[in-house]
């Protein structure tokens, strides 16, 4: 993961495998929350 082979591909893929962990996180602690919490955020 740590060679850079291509400066493009690097600069491309390093901020869109962030976005999609942002997303899988705020994911992940929405669902604990509905199901632990019984939080419901549209209501």
């Amino acid at each position: 993961m740590l060679k850079k082979k291509e400066t493009t591909n690097w600069t491309v893929s390093e901020p869109i495998k962030g976005l999609i962990a942002g997303v899988i996180m705020m994911i992940v602690v929405f669902s604990i929350a509905y199901f632990v919490f019984g939080l419901v955020p549209f209501s």
